[in-house]
């Protein structure tokens, strides 16, 4: 029988994560959509199996699952480029990115995006995520957090782009897009190392794309990844990232911000660059006070509405 669904691409993205891979290849060959490829690219992670990898994927996979092609990197290549070379091989109408360490919520997650992408004709959606603790036990919160995502559904992308432009409320885990949407406005920005999903954003609310919203949560998301935490040892490439982002996607479009738009888009620029001499730090602190005290009154509503989630969860 011909199958009239389109073809939905599931690539997942390895990295030294390879303890998990399993879990997350499981929540793809369990749902209920029945069009599915399935791309693993591993980014020259120490211990990566391909065989075992290959062995439990014919063991247990299911008439869903149409082709599968896995591939690693000869060298570590970063988050972006990772991406952009597994894209190589998707021949979905449909693209889903999902971690290693992460896994689809539901087995209806698929059936879900392609059925409002279809219907809605948006060419990218994102969706709510469970932020888990490491062992995907115990919700933590979800993300985006409730206003937030009211502004992803009523906002024209030009007013998104002004709220994306100082904070990425659209977290990538919770994307799916067609590939079209790549062909017409490129792959993702190989300048960065590992932010693949806000320089996109930006580009498509810049160019007046609407990204629509599913109101369901459609990925448990593990705290315990590359942009979790201070202490990681990829903050610093992180912080380089955002810089490079603010100058090449922000600042040359400032006209479209603001006007505390742009100070605070300097405000976190220069946040990102600040000098280890205190004084100097301390003064131009001083420029941007009014900046600093309406981020950190909206930091801690974000606090406490995820301190409330989480006793709430907990019952």
């Amino acid at each position: 029988m011909m199958n009239n669904k389109p073809l939905m691409t599931v690539i997942i993205l390895s990295y030294n994560n390879i303890q998990y891979i399993i879990h997350a290849i499981h929540s793809v060959i369990m749902q209920d959509y029945n069009n599915i490829q399935l791309v693993i690219s591993d980014d020259c992670s120490e211990h990566f199996d391909e065989q075992k990898i290959l062995s439990y994927i014919n063991k247990h996979k299911r008439v869903n699952i149409k082709d599968v092609v896995i591939c690693k990197n000869d060298k570590n290549l970063g988050t972006v480029k990772n991406i952009n070379s597994a894209l190589k091989h998707a021949n979905g109408k449909y693209i889903k990115l999902l971690a290693a360490d992460d896994q689809l919520y539901d087995n209806s997650v698929l059936t879900q995006f392609v059925k409002y992408l279809e219907t809605t004709g948006v060419m990218i959606a994102t969706s709510t995520c469970a932020v888990y603790d490491e062992k995907l036990e115990q919700i933590k919160y979800l993300y985006p957090e409730t206003n937030n995502r009211k502004l992803i559904k009523k906002l024209p992308p030009n007013r998104l782009y002004r709220k994306l432009a100082v904070c990425n409320i659209i977290g990538g885990v919770g994307v799916c897009m067609r590939k079209d949407l790549l062909n017409k406005y490129g792959l993702f920005d190989d300048r960065y190392l590992l932010t693949e999903d806000l320089p996109t954003w930006l580009i498509l609310s810049r160019n007046g794309v609407k990204i629509g919203y599913i109101d369901n949560v459609t990925v448990k998301y593990r705290l315990n990844g590359v942009s979790n935490g201070e202490s990681s040892p990829s903050t610093q490439i992180l912080k380089d990232d955002l810089v490079k982002i603010i100058d090449n996607e922000i600042l040359p479009n400032r006209y479209m911000l603001t006007t505390y738009g742009r100070r605070e888009v300097k405000f976190i620029r220069m946040n990102m660059c600040l000098e280890r001499d205190i004084l100097k730090k301390a003064l131009k602190m001083l420029l941007f006070m009014d900046v600093i005290v309406y981020r950190k009154f909206k930091t801690l509503n974000s606090y406490l509405r995820r301190l409330i989630y989480g006793k709430l969860s907990n019952f």
